[in-house]
């Protein structure tokens, strides 16, 4: 069985069509939100055939699987990944900025990381770069490849990282681990200016 509103030929379970320039919506309320054209939640394309998932009221916009909240929007625009449960059953924690990701474990891999990949990086577990917390509350910015990591103002580098592991600020002036000052000495210098050292 398939029903059809606004079409004779639906071609799912539920077809919900409209005319041009007209939206085909399905939109949910309740006596609490009330029922009017300001009210409630909708699903559907608009006239222009855009998709659209849209909650008229001031609460959250929850994506769920496997029965857990997995992405909250929250009515001030804040949005969280992973955040986990409060105190109060089915209540969540409110995400704290724009973008807040979460791993809610307390052992094992609970890295909570953003992880960014292209075409040509590869999209697996070792591939592309990433930036968050590690699970041990370290902060990290990191790329698994073998480039170099780029600290931008503009289009200009102003900090280089090199693959190599040497450390380039601006122009010329390079930081690197020498080993000749001891494990966590610096040799700083103008290299590629001046030809020379000046340890600290």
């Amino acid at each position: 069985l398939k029903v059809g509103i606004g079409t004779d030929t639906p071609v799912d379970k539920l077809h919900v069509a409209a005319d041009d320039a007209q939206n085909a919506y399905v939109r949910f309320t309740n006596n609490t939100s009330e029922h009017t054209q300001a009210d409630g939640c909708y699903v559907g394309i608009d006239s222009t055939t855009m998709m659209r998932l849209f909650n008229r009221e001031a609460t959250d916009l929850q994506i769920g699987t496997s029965n857990l909240v997995r992405v909250i929007v929250a009515a001030n625009g804040n949005t969280g990944i992973g955040l986990p449960l409060t105190g109060t059953p089915g209540v969540w924690e409110i995400p704290q900025e724009r973008l807040h990701v979460v791993n809610p474990g307390t052992g094992g891999s609970d890295n909570a990381f953003i992880k960014f990949t292209t075409g040509d990086t590869g999209h697996g577990a070792s591939d592309g770069a990433h930036i968050g917390v590690s699970e041990t509350g370290t902060f990290q910015i990191r790329t698994d490849e073998a480039n170099d990591i780029l600290l931008m103002q503009g289009v200009s580098p102003k900090l280089t990282v090199k693959s190599t592991g040497v450390v380039q600020l601006l122009t010329g002036l390079n930081v690197a681990n020498t080993g000749a000052l001891g494990t966590d000495s610096v040799a700083i210098g103008q290299s590629a200016q001046a030809g020379g050292t000046a340890a600290v």
